[in-house]
């Protein structure tokens, strides 16, 4: 998955944090005249625009690494980084 790294932080001399953001995420909203018709309608989009706005302001993820890793990676806040995610003890 590609994500937008949103800040850094030491976590100590050795270690830093870097948290990210899904970067392709988003919703299609129905039309109005549809949503005002059925009251079903109109709770799902109350709920998707809640959804939204929450994932607006929490970060999706984070990784720990090492100082000298972070160094030679070169990450800034704003980069766009692709990451996969395997199950512990995978190779």
């Amino acid at each position: 998955m590609k994500y937008r790294i949103t800040r850094i932080e030491m976590k100590d001399e050795d270690k830093v944090v870097i948290y990210m953001k899904i970067s392709e995420r988003g919703f299609a909203a129905p039309k109005v005249e549809e949503v005002f018709k059925d009251p079903f309608k109109l709770m799902e989009l109350s709920k998707q625009i809640g959804n939204a706005y929450l994932s607006s302001i929490v970060d999706d993820a984070y990784v720990t690494l090492d100082y000298s890793t972070y160094c030679e990676l070169e990450l800034k806040v704003g980069d766009v980084v692709e990451l996969e995610i395997k199950p512990y003890g995978e190779t």
